[in-house]
């Protein structure tokens, strides 16, 4: 361990500064997100996964250590970039994906949704639905204009395109697409367009399941 440091010191050394700051949030990042680590606040994972649905609500600078991406945060200038190199290790150190998979359950919790058919934590296959609580939690998390939490949607739904939990996003844009029809001009046309596009799903191209084609023609009926 002692050589490693070393030779880490000595590569370190012929970096540059911009070079040096990156690879130093990085292994902050890894190590949060491994829950052996604490981010720009010196709050653990567990510490954040414990905070209220108020407190989750109202705080705006752990959703980019949380859910990181590969775009700087235009809110938090302390936030880790997931750069290829971390995106790499996101995708294969179990560790990372477990806890990943842990926050997903707790963000849907707080969006009054939840994860069927499976259990998620343990990465089995889900299906994304509104929990009973779901109506308690419109007005907070749901109802617009320009409700904060739709790009917090949109940051999860990129940041887990790019972990590799391609089921777990598929699952959850499904139920985004359900929410989008049962609650016709909730949520406005350039959010859902946005949220195809962080996911990576071109709109249109999504298999609609027989319910989803089913809600989707009653709210065009509600609309006509």
């Amino acid at each position: 361990a002692i050589r490693a440091r070393t030779r880490r010191t000595r590569r370190m050394s012929d970096m540059s500064v911009d070079a040096v700051i990156t690879e130093l949030v990085r292994d902050q990042l890894l190590a949060f997100m491994r829950g052996s680590g604490t981010d720009a606040e010196d709050r653990t994972l567990d510490q954040i996964l414990a905070f209220d649905d108020q407190l989750w609500n109202c705080c705006h600078n752990h959703m980019q250590w949380v859910f990181p991406t590969e775009e700087p945060s235009k809110f938090n200038e302390d936030a880790p970039l997931l750069d290829e190199q971390a995106q790499l290790v996101f995708k294969t150190d179990c560790a990372i994906q477990h806890n990943l998979r842990r926050t997903l359950h707790r963000w849907l919790i707080f969006l009054g949704l939840d994860a069927a058919d499976g259990d998620i934590v343990a990465g089995q296959p889900i299906r994304v639905r509104k929990a009973p609580n779901f109506d308690k939690r419109i007005l907070s998390c749901w109802r617009g204009p320009s409700n904060h939490n739709w790009r917090r949607i949109s940051r999860v739904l990129r940041c887990l395109d790019l972990t590799g939990l391609q089921q777990e996003k598929q699952a959850f844009f499904d139920c985004l697409l359900e929410i989008v029809a049962e609650h016709p001009g909730m949520i406005d046309d350039d959010t859902v367009r946005l949220w195809h596009d962080r996911a990576g799903i071109r709109p249109g191209s999504e298999p609609l399941s027989e319910e989803l084609s089913q809600l989707f023609a009653q709210a065009d009926s509600l609309l006509k």
